[in-house]
């Protein structure tokens, strides 16, 4: 493996080149990756770090042990680890993997999820005017819950009028 030249995040070589860093899991690199980079995204950090992992695999740089599918796995360095000639590339990159949703595209998500929500909330106050007739001696209770289902539908309404707004505005700019 001597002369072997990869390209690598500089913080992911940061954590790799910890003397005490060896025999770790994905958790274990993921945390130690967060720790210097200050970034909170755990779930991005720990797609990202997989990937970085098998990445390193493929070059005979790291090893597994462990069960293939294990999720407790641990990873080491090879003997050979200090030979290789590492590339460091810039560290801003690193959670740069997820695509770039534009802010249209984030307003049909918002749009989506607001929609959803008020179906929900108009069922579950339909389903409450139903209980009323069902449980008449729970009526204050009931009425209590179907006007805060209702109210959250009203709100919900206002949001989705705002983005629609919003989405007309933009198509005639």
């Amino acid at each position: 493996m001597t002369n072997k030249k990869i390209r690598i995040n500089t913080l992911i070589l940061q954590v790799l080149k910890r003397e005490s860093f060896d025999n770790f899991s994905i958790s274990d690199f993921k945390d130690a990756y967060l720790e210097i980079s200050g970034n909170k995204t755990h779930i991005q950090a720990r797609k990202y770090i997989y990937k970085q992992i098998l990445r390193l695999m493929n070059y005979g740089v790291l090893i597994k042990s462990g069960n293939k599918y294990s999720h407790n796995a641990k990873y080491r360095k090879v003997y050979s680890f200090n030979d290789v000639i590492f590339i460091k590339e810039d560290a801003k990159k690193a959670l740069a993997t997820k695509p770039i949703i534009s802010n249209s595209e984030k307003l049909n998500k918002t749009l989506h999820d607001y929609n959803v929500d008020m179906i929900s909330a108009i069922g579950e106050s339909e389903e409450y005017i139903k209980l009323l007739h069902i449980f008449p001696e729970m009526q204050k209770e009931l009425r209590e819950k179907y006007t805060l289902s209702n109210n959250k539908s009203l709100k919900l309404q206002g949001k989705i009028k705002a983005i629609n707004t919003v989405m007309e505005i933009q198509k005639g700019i």
